[in-house]
């Protein structure tokens, strides 16, 4: 119960400010502050220099950590991340959300989430989840620095959160565009968020992320047109990421959404690509995670292997098990892909049954004569928006390569890769991913 009351010890000063009449450059405020906290986790997580960590504090600082006596003063500080950073198996990095200013300025709290890995009692390195609540104070050198550094352990998921599932499913609407019918959720207020599933996915595949994007936005989080639980005529032989774009287009029509934020995974990502080179006019950012351009394979060095060993291993195969209506060796092949030989007897049955929910978007595009349409090179070089690129650290070949495409035709985007994380880094790392993107909204 520590966080809770020091807590309104800390924001007390912000409802007392509010007397100043001094403004300030809020906006440009909150982007260096969190570029400065984005670079110290990312100081703290290399661990290779104490004293560049230790600066990011003050010389009052105060720290509490779980389990830990409270740490005041930067030359204890210093001592605690010395003996922190020679210890085996150890490893920190935390995401901040939006910082909050006193009015005046001088003053700003930023929450975030932490993984803290530490080694066990057997020596086997264990992770814990953190969240905390740091304030900030502007020096007078003009510099932020950290005065008070508290987290704690994350709470295992309540029932409230694990009925989140069906609350949602409560909230789902549906309107028709372009011919078919799009399921979609839309919750909370402010700027518009997009939120675009990937393959064999749908609305649902967001869940973990709605509480956290929804507190400070609009979220419309839909299915695509093939997806459960839309049941649309089967598809053309032709379907692909420009069908899917059009069907974004329309929608945001539909609601009357002019210009919008869009989060986009593997497929939703290729989706929001063809969107935004199309549309670009209406995109606020665009975070992608993963986009199969596979059009770009050929001119990459060693691309034309990696997209041979996709479509003749998975691709062709799940396309002529549909053509034999045979839609569970198509799901087999595809995980064997993705996850590794045999990975779909393995898989939870809920999981299994969610894969079968969407198959029929599987089968619209393994079938269809272009799935994946050539995307303009030129296109994605002349966007001139924010764009965030996440991917995964153990991600497979071709996407690395596709992504690294992306960063060097887009120098100006933030990358950010999940560690430990495959293509599936939404489902094996939803609260990294969730952070990354809440924090690159809240920049823009």
């Amino acid at each position: 119960m520590l966080i809770p009351c020091r807590y309104f010890l800390f924001v007390l000063p912000f409802l007392v400010f509010g007397c100043s009449k001094r403004g300030f450059d809020s906006a440009g405020e909150q982007a260096k502050l969190l570029r400065r906290d984005a670079e110290w986790a990312d100081l703290a997580s290399a661990g290779k220099d104490v004293d560049k960590i230790v600066s990011y504090w003050s010389d009052d600082a105060v720290v509490t950590f779980p389990g830990q006596p409270v740490i005041e003063g930067k030359q204890a500080i210093r001592a605690y991340v010395e003996a922190s950073l020679k210890t085996p198996g150890f490893k920190i990095h935390w995401v901040s959300e939006k910082p909050i200013f006193s009015p005046d300025g001088k003053l700003a709290y930023v929450r975030g989430t932490d993984d803290l890995t530490m080694p066990g009692p057997n020596g086997t390195p264990i992770t814990t989840h953190l969240r905390g609540v740091a304030v900030w104070r502007m020096d007078p050198d003009g510099e932020w620095r950290c005065v008070v550094d508290i987290s704690n352990e994350e709470p295992s998921p309540g029932p409230a959160q694990q009925g989140d599932g069906e609350r949602f499913s409560a909230l789902i609407k549906n309107v028709r565009v372009n011919g078919v019918e799009l399921h979609y959720l839309e919750i909370g207020s402010g700027m518009p968020v997009v939120l675009i599933h990937g393959g064999l996915g749908d609305y649902r595949e967001w869940n973990p992320q709605i509480e956290r994007i929804s507190s400070h936005y609009r979220v419309i989080a839909y299915s695509r047109r093939y997806n459960y639980p839309n049941n649309n005529a089967e598809v053309p032989p032709d379907h692909s990421a420009i069908v899917e774009a059009r069907d974004l287009a329309a929608l945001l029509d539909a609601l009357k959404l002019e210009r919008v934020h869009i989060v986009g995974y593997s497929y939703g990502a290729l989706t929001a690509l063809f969107f935004a080179t199309e549309h670009p006019e209406r995109v606020c950012s665009v975070t992608l995670a993963e986009p199969p351009i596979l059009g770009w394979l050929p001119e990459i060095p060693g691309g034309q292997a990696e997209l041979d060993k996709f479509m003749q291993t998975m691709w062709r195969p799940a396309g002529e098990a549909f053509r034999r209506d045979d839609p569970e060796t198509a799901l087999r092949v595809a995980c064997d892909y993705f996850s590794g030989k045999g990975s779909y007897d393995q898989v939870p049955a809920d999981f299994r049954q969610s894969l079968m929910d969407n198959i029929r978007e599987w089968k619209a595009l393994t079938t269809s004569r272009d799935a994946f349409p050539m995307l303009s090179r030129d296109a994605v070089r002349r966007l001139r928006l924010p764009i965030l690129l996440l991917t995964g650290e153990k991600t497979l070949a071709p996407l690395r390569m596709i992504n690294d495409a992306l960063n060097h035709l887009l120098p100006n985007a933030e990358q950010v890769t999940i560690p430990g994380a495959t293509h599936d880094m939404w489902i094996q790392d939803p609260e990294r991913c969730g952070q990354a993107t809440a924090n690159f909204l809240a920049k823009h």
